[in-house]
C-alpha cells in the first residue's frame, strides 16, 4: 500500500532503578523524536553527547532528529524507507535530507540516482 511506510514507529523500551535498587522498566512507549518525510522515516532511539556513555544518563537529543551524532558522542537511529515506486528521488532527496538535519549531506550530482543501483 502506498505511504504505508509513513505509519512506522519504533518503540524505546528504556530500563532503570526502582527505590529499591532493583532493576525496572522506566520507560515503555514510541519514540518520542520521529521525523516522517517521503524517503523515509526516521525514529531517534537514544543520544549520547560523549563516549563512554554513563549507562543511567539520560537521552540527549533534545526533542528533534538529527542525521550526523555529536562530536564524541553517537546516535540510534531506526529508519524506515519506503519502495523504490513510491518516491522521486531527484525531486526531493535534498529536501528529505534537510528536514532531517543533514543538509549538508548531499552531494550535487549524485542526489538524482538510487542509492540502491549507484
Amino acid at each position: 500500500m502506498p505511504g504505508e511506510h509513513l505509519a512506522m514507529r519504533a518503540r524505546r523500551v528504556v530500563a532503570g532503578r526502582d527505590p529499591r535498587d532493583r532493576s525496572t522498566v522506566i520507560e515503555d512507549r514510541d519514540t518520542p523524536t520521529r521525523v516522517a518525510t517521503d524517503a523515509y522515516i526516521i525514529n531517534q532511539i537514544w543520544q549520547m553527547d560523549a563516549l563512554p556513555p554513563d549507562v543511567l544518563g539520560e537521552d540527549a537529543s533534545g526533542g528533534s532528529v538529527t542525521i550526523a551524532p555529536p562530536r564524541g558522542g553517537f546516535i540510534y537511529l531506526v529508519t524506515t524507507f519506503p519502495p523504490d515506486s513510491e518516491w522521486d528521488v531527484a525531486a526531493g532527496y535534498r529536501d528529505t535530507l534537510a528536514a532531517s538535519g543533514a543538509a549538508d549531506s548531499y552531494v550535487r550530482g549524485r542526489g538524482d540516482r538510487r542509492p540502491a543501483r549507484d
